[in-house]
């Protein structure tokens, strides 16, 4: 069974595929090609990112590390939700950008953060979270 093709003879792509091709590179080499693929950004009418049920389980969760950094069972709970929050990256196709995006502003949001007397603490705690985030993201792929 062959794909089905479009009336130039390219094959049709399917509805939510990724597409990658081949694309003369910006400002390089003559004959220098780039691979380009294409991921769904947002757009109107798109379910929200982070849904609000995700976006309110990693805000307790963040809360919690924030409270108590060095706990084992406040980090767990973040992997928790920054998983569910991949999950959902995922089902909407966006990039891990996008998703670390989320993450950012809901930290920037939040009080108990804004709350952190030592800047320091505040920035490697954001540290830690934008790692737990990364790996999320790439291990539920």
């Amino acid at each position: 069974m062959s794909a089905p093709t479009l009336a130039d003879g390219r094959a049709a792509r399917r509805p939510g595929a990724l597409e990658l091709r081949l694309a003369p590179a910006s400002g390089a080499t003559p004959g220098a090609l780039s691979l380009m693929a294409s991921v769904h950004l947002p757009q109107a009418g798109d379910a929200p990112f982070p849904s609000p049920g995700t976006r309110a389980r990693l805000h307790v969760a963040v809360a919690a590390y924030v409270r108590s950094p060095r706990s084992a069972t406040a980090e767990r709970s973040v992997c928790a939700a920054l998983g569910e929050l991949a999950r959902e990256a995922h089902e909407q196709r966006l990039y891990g950008e996008q998703m670390l995006l989320a993450v950012k502003r809901l930290w920037q949001d939040m009080p108990e953060v804004a709350a952190l007397a030592d800047r320091r603490e505040q920035r490697r705690l954001l540290g830690r979270l934008v790692t737990l985030c990364i790996d999320a993201y790439y291990q539920h792929r």
